[in-house]
């Protein structure tokens, strides 16, 4: 949603129209937006196909007919280059990079996904609220996070997926200490805010899915994203 998208160009307009297999069909007058560029205001499963409606463009539009277009700066050689070492939590086949920025005005943020476009919109199926993200442009350093779930317990929660509600996770942490703390947030788990004198380091075990009944659970803190156009970095 929101995406802007490159209708395709006559040629493949016309040919797509000829093949009668095709669900929805083009109608005469989508003929005339070939070439153009759109934003995505809807879609919906047609027969097996995804379908989209658009802005400005009317009628249905299959999406081998559409082409996305980057909304972001490229990323950076010198960012590109930090994140390449941050090691990435998985979902499946979905990579996050959880880090720590800092911006070119001394703002620092302990709780930023740095993360490509595409598989990022693709994945959420939606682009971030402006206020959850900042432009690559503005960023001046990438690190580890000290916020961050080391990337093997995040990996070991995505494992196990959402718990018993839609868009929601619980899991509890165990410190090396024995202490405990449960925490419930939305399904990007890769942050926490830790308690006094603990970090990533003093992490030994997540338990997936307990702690909906523990008084002292805690709220994950909010994140913000920050995505840039072309292919994901070194993983």
């Amino acid at each position: 949603m929101g995406a802007t998208v490159k209708i395709a160009s006559l040629e493949r307009l016309r040919a797509f129209k000829r093949d009668g297999g095709h669900h929805p069909p083009l109608d005469e007058n989508q003929l005339d937006f070939a070439d153009t560029e759109d934003k995505v205001t809807g879609f919906f499963f047609e027969d097996g196909d995804i379908v989209y409606s658009l802005e400005h463009s009317s009628g249905e539009w299959h999406e081998e007919l559409l082409a996305p277009i980057g909304l972001y700066a490229l990323l950076p050689d010198s960012i590109e280059k930090a994140l390449s070492k941050v090691q990435p939590s998985w979902d499946d086949t979905f990579a996050y990079y959880p880090c720590k920025v800092v911006l070119k005005d001394g703002t620092v943020f302990d709780n930023v996904y740095i993360q490509p476009e595409h598989p990022w919109v693709d994945y959420w199926g939606y682009y971030p609220e402006k206020s959850q993200e900042f432009s690559i442009e503005d960023v001046a350093e990438v690190g580890d996070s000290p916020m961050r779930l080391p990337a093997q317990f995040a990996t070991e929660l995505y494992r196990h997926g959402e718990s018993n509600g839609t868009g929601y996770t619980i899991f509890t942490v165990v410190f090396a200490d024995g202490h405990r703390q449960a925490w419930g947030g939305g399904n990007a788990v890769d942050f926490i805010r830790y308690p006094a004198e603990k970090g990533p380091d003093d992490v030994i075990q997540v338990i997936p899915h307990e702690g909906r009944r523990d008084p002292n659970i805690m709220t994950r803190p909010d994140y913000y994203v920050c995505l840039y156009s072309g292919a994901p970095t070194v993983q």
